[in-house]
């Protein structure tokens, strides 16, 4: 039985990553009639060899964002048809009488053994992005990096599965309902602390060093009515040598941060025109909607976990320690399955944001430059495939911007 189990996710496993690597290898890179030659036609902006590299990239980069789920998903099948938990749980039995301090044991044991396992694989996607020069970071500092990864993972995600897994036990039935009311306030507490106790772990944040830019941003949040004292600029040039900038937190944890790549690489038009699109994350309230949304798509979640758990316990016969191995599992999958709604409504926010900076800047040449530098230094496609627009499209594509800044300046195809 462990056998014919094992080697059906293994096959499985193999076709749907066959599938999978043979669809964005055969994604054609066409531009719409209408934009070839427009600001908007990567021909216009790339040389041939940086398309082919955006090319590969997606091919490379979109494979590994679907198949690395269905890894995780096919170590931990494995790690609980081997029995290791139970065998591990038994023999630790035999010198400690506490039964929860051993399973704590069995349970992060067997966390840990799956996260290092998945770090040859994170090597490898390392190696190819440094390949591609989309990161300079040396092996020792990423290593240590993928090493904080699963110290966090273990005081992060191996707790709130420990939790799942002690209410289903508690509360049999309706665990789920009881622990949605209990994760309420503790995503407003995540959301709160990350920007001041997880970020700082990866990078450092400090007041953005340039103060002739700093004074022209701070005045430009004043004129757009941003309460901001400051903007902060994070290290990550260490890591990366993609640009970006966000706004995170809520309440007094609230800030925007520009990535130190972002100052380097744009100039201060396209950097104000960013700094614009994270001031509409500010002002329309989308990190207190984000919160909102992920109380929400928690009950729903929860809701399908505990349909998904009762389906998965009426095949077997008895409990045991093992099954922790398969809700960590089952928790990745319907993560993962759940990706077309969350990107669907951060698409939303993503676009309101759009809107937002394009009534408060009016300069979209200087949008439609950020846009094609972006696609330039993070090695990016201008459209993405269907697929990962379904499961990843969390944005509007770089495409769909420029040709919204098309018509703002009056140069679209059909303006």
């Amino acid at each position: 039985m462990y056998m014919n189990t094992t080697r059906k996710a293994y096959v499985a496993f193999f076709i749907y990553a066959v599938l999978i690597t043979v669809y964005f290898a055969l994604q054609p890179y066409d531009v719409p009639a209408h934009l070839i030659g427009t600001p908007a036609d990567p021909r216009t902006f790339l040389t041939p060899q940086e398309l082919d590299e955006a090319q590969h990239s997606l091919w490379i980069r979109e494979s590994y964002a679907f198949i690395y789920p269905a890894l995780q998903c096919l170590l931990l099948i494995l790690i609980y048809q081997s029995g290791m938990i139970h065998k591990l749980t038994e023999k630790l039995s035999k010198v400690h009488k506490s039964k929860n301090a051993v399973r704590f044991v069995s349970f992060l044991s067997a966390y840990l053994l799956y996260k290092i396992l998945l770090l040859p694989v994170r090597f490898c996607y390392y190696l190819y992005r440094s390949h591609l020069g989309l990161t300079e970071q040396p092996f020792l500092s990423w290593l240590s990096d993928r090493l904080l990864d699963i110290g966090v993972g273990v005081f992060t995600e191996f707790l709130v599965v420990l939790v799942i897994w002690s209410f289903i036990r508690r509360f049999k039935q309706r665990w789920w309902i009881f622990l949605w009311c209990v994760s309420i306030p503790v995503i407003f507490l995540f959301v709160y602390v990350k920007p001041v106790l997880i970020d700082p772990l990866y990078n450092q944040y400090t007041p953005i060093q340039n103060q002739a830019l700093k004074a022209k941003i701070l005045r430009f949040a004043q004129t757009a009515g941003v309460p901001a004292q400051d903007v902060y600029e994070a290290d990550v040039s260490k890591q990366t040598t993609t640009i970006n900038a966000y706004v995170t937190g809520i309440g007094s944890s609230l800030r925007i941060v520009l990535w130190d790549t972002t100052l380097k690489k744009l100039n201060d038009d396209e950097i104000i025109a960013i700094v614009a699109h994270e001031m509409g994350h500010y002002q329309l309230h989308h990190v207190m909607r984000g919160t909102v949304y992920a109380v929400l798509g928690a009950f729903a979640f929860f809701a399908v976990t505990a349909w998904v758990w009762r389906v998965y316990r009426k095949r077997k016969t008895e409990d045991g320690p093992d099954d922790f191995a398969a809700l960590l599992a089952i928790l990745l999958l319907l993560l993962f399955l759940s990706n077309p709604f969350t990107s669907r409504l951060s698409y939303g926010i993503e676009k309101e944001a759009d809107d937002y900076a394009a009534s408060l800047v009016h300069n979209p040449a200087a949008s439609i430059t950020l846009h094609q530098k972006l696609a330039k230094y993070d090695k990016a496609v201008v459209s993405e495939p269907w697929l990962s627009r379904l499961f990843y499209g969390t944005h509007p594509t770089i495409q769909q911007r420029i040709e919204e800044d098309m018509q703002q300046l009056g140069t679209s195809p059909g303006g």
